[in-house]
């Protein structure tokens, strides 16, 4: 096998207690032929002292900041660091997680054996901030697309490895505060031309402490809120389009829960533009009685009782 060069790209905030073991973690590669350039969003804490220690130990690392004329947060590091790298192939990657010592040796082997592949993702496990195990997230999918949206095909950017002339030259959406990932593979996944490599092993560790993005996100944070249902819309509209109506109805099963959130917080805009936006996707009848169910509750403060069912779509 020949051995193109891969491109980790990691984008950082204020991880210098965690970001180490990451970077430990891409020192243990038994597949050596790769760069890791990290992103710095402005962290306050000793980071850049860190990041020092790494790059004059391995000239692969590469440590950089976020331009001061792009937005924060991890996308457009994630972009600027697509920018800047050298690989044939992509593989970002999270400044709190761990990848096993086999990632890019196993991944690659599938990726260049066949050169009609797009990438190739991997399993992974949830752990705790002692690294002890909390689930494993495996999965086999028959439409890769359709289960990633309806949540029951489970992967993300630091599981896959893309082969770099597949991806658009600004990849992620720099302006959601919430659902990027998400968002980015409803776009990447409905290119016909990309297939996939699957491979159901766990290669990587995503750990869940207080300061994780995944533990930190609230639903009564209204960036948050507004981010996640514009990209689970997106993923409605697809499935609509395809007319999965199985799949839709699951889907539109998990959008109930946001739009409950949305009307207990009294966001009553956000909820009537949210159901503006379903009325080419709900049908006429349902789409009337959310109306009514949210203008009750707007004088009343009652009639939640409608989401209890949450298998309302059918």
């Amino acid at each position: 096998m020949r051995e193109p060069l891969v491109s980790i790209i990691i984008p950082t905030y204020n991880r210098a207690h965690l970001i180490g073991e990451t970077l430990d973690s891409v020192l243990a590669q038994t597949y050596q032929n790769w760069e890791c350039i990290v992103v710095d969003d402005g962290s306050t804490d000793h980071t850049g002292s860190l990041l020092k220690e790494y790059v004059e130990r391995d000239d692969r690392f590469k440590y950089c900041h976020r331009p001061k004329d792009r937005p924060k947060g991890a996308n457009a590091c994630r972009n600027y660091g697509f920018e800047l790298s050298k690989g044939e192939y992509i593989n970002w990657f999270d400044s709190d997680d761990l990848m096993t010592e086999e990632k890019f040796f196993e991944q690659l082997q599938i990726l260049e054996n066949d050169l009609s592949l797009s990438f190739c993702t991997c399993e992974y496990g949830l752990y705790d901030k002692n690294f002890q195990l909390i689930s494993r997230m495996t999965f086999q999918s028959a439409n890769l697309l359709e289960d990633y949206i309806i949540g029951q095909a489970f992967f993300n950017l630091p599981t896959s490895i893309f082969r770099k002339a597949t991806l658009p030259k600004k990849p992620l959406d720099e302006n959601l505060f919430k659902a990027q990932e998400m968002e980015f593979f409803f776009r990447y996944l409905q290119q016909d031309s990309n297939k996939y490599g699957l491979l159901n092993k766990e290669f990587v560790k995503v750990r869940i402490h207080e300061h994780s993005i995944t533990n930190s996100f609230k639903l009564g944070n209204k960036k948050a809120i507004y981010s996640e249902m514009k990209v689970r819309l997106l993923g409605l509209k697809i499935l609509k389009e395809k007319s999965s109506i199985r799949n839709l109805n699951i889907a539109l099963n998990h959008y109930m829960r946001f739009l409950k959130v949305i009307l207990v917080q009294r966001k009553m805009k956000m909820y009537y533009q949210n159901l503006y936006t379903l009325r080419k996707i709900v049908p006429l009848g349902k789409l009337i009685k959310l109306v009514f169910i949210g203008s009750i509750f707007r004088f009343t403060g009652k009639g939640l009782y409608f989401f209890r069912n949450h298998y309302y779509f059918k």
